[in-house]
């Protein structure tokens, strides 16, 4: 497997300080920072050892070149994916990237495919996340 490019050491500090709330039973955590910080690498460091450890991850975004960045980043960090958007067919793999509204329209509203499965949720772009399309998506992942 590709070796993960190194983050900066407050990156570190970050993924370091989210996973031992999450050990602690944390169902939720919130991390901000500003833009050109780090934010995208944090995701792929995240998702990377998630993937290590088998787990299924789904990492949601709602703007079509924020999912394109993403997928660049994982592709960077040595993760297999899929990507869910407009123009794109479900792909299969223990980490997928969705675009809000495709996932919405393909899984939620039409019923066409079944949401990925996911055993952890990460919500790109945390402050865009309001109303029942979030709301709908969140409810049906009660264990992630």
């Amino acid at each position: 497997m590709t070796p993960m490019p190194e983050l900066w050491p407050h990156l570190l500090d970050v993924a370091d300080k989210a996973r031992r709330q999450v050990s602690a039973g944390k169902k939720r955590v919130l991390i901000q920072s500003p833009t050109g910080s780090g934010k995208g690498s944090l995701i792929a460091y995240l998702s990377r050892l998630s993937y290590d450890r088998g787990k299924r991850v789904l990492v949601l975004n709602n703007r079509r070149d924020i999912v394109n960045e993403l997928s660049r980043r994982l592709e960077l960090f040595g993760v297999p994916h899929g990507v869910i958007m407009n123009g794109i067919g479900t792909q299969q793999g223990r980490v997928q990237i969705a675009s809000r509204d495709t996932l919405n329209s393909r899984s939620i509203r039409n019923d066409w495919s079944d949401l990925p499965p996911a055993d952890f949720l990460i919500l790109d772009e945390a402050h865009r996340w309001k109303g029942d399309v979030y709301s709908e998506i969140f409810s049906r992942y009660p264990g992630a």
